[in-house]
C-alpha cells in the first residue's frame, strides 16, 4: 500500500475535530443540521468514488454504507423539521 499524498484535516475552521465539535454541530437548528449532513453525505460519496477509482473497493464499500446510513439520519431529521417548522419559521423572522 502506498503512502497517501493527501492528509485529511484534523480541524474545521480552526476547531479541533472532537466530540465538542460534534455537539456544536448537533446544536444547530434542525433544518441547518440537515444541510450540514447533506454536505457530509456529498463528501462521503466523492471519497467513495475516488477510492473506488483507486482500486480501494473495501474502503469504497464502507464509505457507501456510511453515506446510506446518513440518508436515513437526514430523513429522520426532515421529519423533525416538519414537526418544528412553525418554530423554525418564527426564528427566521426574528433573525431578519
Amino acid at each position: 500500500m502506498s503512502t497517501p499524498n493527501k492528509v485529511h484535516p484534523t480541524t474545521v475552521g480552526g476547531l479541533d475535530a472532537t466530540k465538542k465539535l460534534g455537539v456544536m454541530v448537533g446544536e444547530l437548528r434542525y433544518d441547518l443540521l440537515v444541510e450540514v449532513l447533506q454536505g457530509l453525505h456529498s463528501e462521503l460519496i466523492r471519497q467513495r468514488d475516488s477510492d473506488e477509482g483507486k482500486g480501494r473497493a473495501r474502503l469504497a464499500s464502507i464509505l457507501d454504507e456510511a453515506a446510506g446510513q446518513l440518508e436515513g439520519t437526514m430523513d429522520s431529521l426532515d421529519k423533525a423539521v416538519s414537526i418544528c417548522q412553525h418554530y423554525i419559521d418564527e426564528e427566521k423572522k426574528l433573525a431578519q
